[in-house]
């Protein structure tokens, strides 16, 4: 709690190793999976810390994670030892995450307000080429039709050059004959 996390850290491990002591090995695993989740850099390596916690109680040796008392009047009480747990550090952990969680999604906003706005812009982009489009459409019909009527007078002038050409030929050889 006083964030001295190597040492924390190095105490947790000792607990883990207490084989003859399963609320020390739970202790343990629970204090290094908090500062697991206080030590996070980020949302994803937040999220593996989080699921180390929910995993925990299938990782001490006797897969009870209860203990049996019996009270004054010879009932069964069922206690969980993870809660015995000190939640100050589940709590720092979690305020933590929050605010991981938090940036991430600020972060993930402001990805997704940069590609709306880049949506509008190719929207707009898209429109104005399919406008010029649309006109270049238009000119090309209007060109063709153009290249048409040309290619019809070019028919036309080919037809009358080689009628005159007749028509020369023609009096080169009625001035030959003469």
């Amino acid at each position: 709690m006083n964030e001295d996390y190597t040492l924390a850290r190095h105490i947790f491990s000792e607990l883990v190793l207490r084989e003859n002591h399963v609320q020390s090995q739970a202790a343990g695993r629970y204090g290094n999976v908090c500062l697991d989740m206080i030590l996070a850099e980020n949302a994803p390596a937040f999220r593996i810390a989080v699921e180390q916690f929910l995993i925990l109680p299938l990782q001490l040796p006797c897969r009870a994670s209860t203990r049996r008392y019996l009270n004054d009047s010879d009932q069964k009480i069922v206690c969980n030892q993870w809660s015995m747990m000190h939640p100050g550090m589940l709590e720092k952990a979690l305020a933590h995450g929050i605010v991981l969680l938090e940036s991430e999604r600020s972060g993930i906003l402001e990805k997704l307000n940069g590609l709306y706005a880049k949506e509008e812009i190719y929207k707009k982009e898209r429109l104005s080429m399919q406008k010029e489009i649309d006109s270049l459409g238009r000119k090309t019909t209007a060109l063709e039709k153009q290249n048409m009527e040309q290619e019809a007078r070019i028919a036309d002038l080919l037809h009358q050059i080689t009628v005159l050409e007749k028509i020369d030929k023609e009096r080169q050889e009625q001035r030959e004959n003469q």
